[in-house]
């Protein structure tokens, strides 16, 4: 007996039902947030039920403490850092390689102020991580030491997050 069909999706049926354009589409695939990635004729297709889930994540809202958002893109290797093995985030990384990937180095005035790290992949949040010092390079970019967020980040885990244009960090003030 034949396993049934898998149903899949285009990237214009991500961007469609995710309300992204399609590059953004095109990203959330490459960072493995839809699954396993199936070719077709030049493009990508993912698993109809990998997107549903996806869809159904609720954006942030109601309270939630201050937080330093920084927006990634898909993983690559980083040539540059020989203290990290890629730059961004995918879902495959063990959890090392994704937290040293997100950390740093970005640009940030006053990181004694940073308690929070909230890292986002066009409005996905793919990591909630609680500061717990950080070191500086040149231009004063800054790379976080951090560890899980546990409590503090539950009101960010598995949302998506509004973010406004322009910039890869910004502060997010606090909302009681």
């Amino acid at each position: 007996m034949l396993p049934p069909p898998i149903a899949l999706a285009s990237s214009y049926e991500v961007a469609r039902r995710l309300d992204v354009d399609r590059r953004q589409a095109q990203r959330i695939e490459e960072a493995g947030l839809l699954g396993p990635l199936y070719r077709s004729e030049g493009s990508y297709l993912v698993q109809v039920a990998d997107l549903a889930a996806l869809e159904r994540r609720p954006f942030v809202e109601g309270p939630h403490p201050a937080a330093l958002v920084c927006r990634v893109a898909p993983a690559r290797l980083d040539d540059e850092d020989t203290e990290r093995e890629y730059l961004g985030w995918h879902a495959s990384l063990s959890q090392e390689q994704r937290w040293d990937g997100v950390r740093g180095w970005w640009a940030v005035r006053n990181p004694d102020d940073v308690r929070l790290l909230v890292v986002v992949l066009c409005t996905f949040v793919v990591e909630v991580l609680r500061v717990t010092g950080y070191e500086t390079g040149l231009g004063e970019r800054r790379r976080f030491d951090v560890v899980a967020a546990a409590g503090k980040g539950r009101p960010f885990a598995g949302r998506r997050l509004r973010t406004p244009p322009g910039g890869s960090t910004y502060l997010l003030k606090a909302q009681p």
